[in-house]
C-alpha cells in the first residue's frame, strides 16, 4: 500500500518528466505543422485509478499540453445502494483545466442514455462526450438513438449558456496526487469519500488538482484531508491563504511527510495555533515506532494519531481564516488499494458530523439545493455570459416527476432566474424569497441566476 523506497520514487518521478517533456514536444511539433489539430491523451481509468504509480502517467501535468482527455473507466451513472455513482470527479479535474472529456455512455434503456448524456451536457462543458464506439461496435451508436440527437440538439441551440462553462465553487477538495501516489489507502479514502459527501450536500463544489494562489482565491473553504506529503511551499500558501481569510479542513495525517514522504518531527499545521502546540511537544520517541509501524503493515487498522491528539474535532482563529481540525477522515471498509472500484465511492465513517463540522467552518452557503436522492446536481458558470448556473440531473429510471429548492442567499436575485429543459414537459420555477422552487422535473433542468 504504501512506497517507502526512494528508488521507486525517484524512478517514478523520471518516468513523469520524460512523459511531460514528450507531450510538449509532440504538440509544438504537431501545431507547427498545422493549427487544425486537436491533440488528447487518453487517462485510462480517470482518478480513480493511481495511474502516476500503476502507468507512470501523471495526466494532470499533461492538461495544458491536450486539447481533450479520454477516461476508460467503470463509473457510469447510476444509483448503487441508493447514492450516485458517476464520473464527476473526472469531469471536475477536467474542467480546472478548460478541457472537455470523452467517455462512453455505458447504458442501452432510453432514460438512463438520457440521464448520462445530461450529466456530460452539465459538468462536462456543455460536451456530451461520446455518443458512439468504434466501428467494431457500431450498434452501439443507436442505443437511445433518440435521447442523444434531441439533448446534442437542445445544447446546441444553447450553447452561449451551456459551451464550456468555467468551474465554480465555494469548497475546494484537494486532490494531492503526491500523498494519493505513495500512500494507496488513507488519502484515497479521504478523497472518495469526500466527494461523495460534498455530493450529496448539494453545494458548490471544486477539484483542486493543485495547492496554488488562483485556485485558492476561488474557494472560501479548502479540504486537505490525509493529504501526508505536503511540500514547505505547500504550507506556506495554505497558511498565507488562511491568515488572509480562507477556511482550511486538515486531518492529523495532513502534512504528517514532505512531498518525498519524509517524516516531519512535528505536525506542521498544529504549530500555527499556540493552543495546539503542546500537541507537538508531548511527542516521544515510542511514537516513531508507531509511525514506522504502520508503513509495513498493511490494511490493518493501525492508527498512529499525535500523542494527546483530542477526539473531538477543532476549530482554531488564524489571521482572518479559520482552520478546523478533523481527526482522520476513514471510509465505511478499506478502498481497494490503488483501483478504486464503485463500492468505494461513499460518504465516510460519521459523514453527517463531518458534513456539520464543514458547515460550521465554512459559514452559510451562497446555494444550496434540496432534493431527493435520485437527484444530482453541478454549479458552474457560463463562459460568455455572466452569472450563475445550476443543473439539476434526474438518474433513476421513474416517471414520476420530482421537486428540488434551491435556497440562496441575500445577494441573489431569485426573481430573475430562468429555467432551460430539454425535457418534453419542462419543469415549472416558482421564485421564493431567497428560494427557487423548481416543480416537475423529469430529467434535466438548467435554472440560469443573471448576475
Amino acid at each position: 500500500v504504501v512506497i517507502n523506497s526512494p528508488d521507486i520514487r525517484a524512478w517514478l518521478r523520471f518516468q513523469w518528466d520524460r512523459e511531460l517533456a514528450f507531450t510538449r514536444h509532440l504538440r509544438r511539433f504537431v501545431r507547427g505543422l498545422s493549427d487544425q489539430v486537436a491533440i488528447s491523451i487518453n487517462a485510462a481509468q480517470g482518478v480513480y485509478y493511481n495511474a502516476p504509480l500503476i502507468y507512470g502517467q501523471l495526466a494532470q501535468r499533461l492538461l495544458p499540453w491536450v486539447d481533450m482527455i479520454w477516461s476508460e473507466d467503470r463509473f457510469h451513472l447510476r444509483l448503487l445502494e441508493g447514492r450516485p455513482i458517476s464520473r464527476l470527479a473526472i469531469f471536475k479535474m477536467a474542467r480546472e483545466a478548460g478541457l472537455p472529456v470523452c467517455a462512453y455512455h455505458w447504458a442501452q434503456k432510453p432514460k438512463r442514455v438520457e440521464a448520462s448524456v445530461s450529466l456530460a451536457l452539465a459538468a462536462n462543458g456543455g460536451h456530451a462526450s461520446c455518443l458512439g464506439f468504434t466501428f467494431r461496435y457500431l450498434p452501439h451508436a443507436q442505443l437511445g438513438a433518440e435521447a442523444k440527437a434531441r439533448l446534442t440538439r437542445w445544447a446546441r441551440e444553447h450553447w452561449a449558456l451551456l459551451g464550456n462553462t468555467q468551474p465554480m465553487g465555494e469548497v475546494g477538495l484537494a486532490r494531492h496526487t503526491p500523498s494519493l501516489t505513495w500512500n494507496g489507502r488513507q488519502p484515497w479514502e479521504a478523497v472518495v469519500g469526500l466527494e461523495a459527501l460534498l455530493t450529496r450536500m448539494r453545494v458548490p463544489w471544486r477539484l483542486m488538482n493543485q495547492i496554488d494562489h488562483p485556485a485558492l482565491d476561488e474557494v472560501r473553504t479548502l479540504l486537505v484531508a490525509e493529504a501526508e506529503c505536503l511540500s514547505d511551499e505547500e504550507l506556506a500558501r495554505l497558511r498565507s491563504w488562511v491568515e488572509a481569510g480562507g477556511r482550511l479542513l486538515f486531518t492529523t495525517r495532513t502534512g504528517r511527510y514532505d512531498e518525498d514522504r519524509r517524516r516531519r518531527p512535528r505536525q506542521p499545521i498544529l504549530d500555527w495555533v499556540d493552543a495546539w502546540r503542546p500537541i507537538n511537544d508531548a511527542i516521544g520517541p515510542e511514537e516513531w515506532f508507531a509511525w514506522t509501524h504502520e508503513d509495513v503493515v498493511e490494511l490493518e487498522e493501525i492508527e498512529a494519531e499525535a500523542a494527546g491528539a483530542s477526539a473531538q474535532p477543532a476549530v482554531a482563529e488564524l489571521g482572518s481564516g479559520r482552520l478546523g481540525w478533523w481527526p482522520a477522515v476513514r471510509s465505511v471498509e478499506p478502498v481497494t488499494p490503488h483501483i478504486l472500484r464503485a463500492r468505494d465511492l461513499r460518504p465516510p465513517v460519521d459523514a453527517d458530523a463531518l458534513e456539520r463540522f464543514i458547515a460550521q467552518l465554512h459559514g452559510p452557503f451562497t446555494m444550496r439545493v434540496d432534493a431527493a436522492p435520485q437527484v444530482m446536481v453541478e454549479f458552474n458558470r457560463p463562459a460568455s455570459r455572466g452569472g450563475r448556473l445550476i443543473h439539476l440531473i434526474r438518474i433513476d429510471e421513474q416517471d414520476a416527476p420530482v421537486e428540488a429548492v434551491i435556497h440562496l442567499d441575500a445577494s441573489a436575485n431569485a426573481q430573475a432566474a430562468v429555467v432551460l429543459s430539454p425535457d418534453p414537459q419542462p419543469p415549472r420555477l416558482q421564485a421564493q424569497p431567497q428560494a427557487i422552487r423548481l416543480n416537475g422535473l423529469q430529467r434535466y433542468a438548467v435554472v440560469h441566476l443573471p448576475s
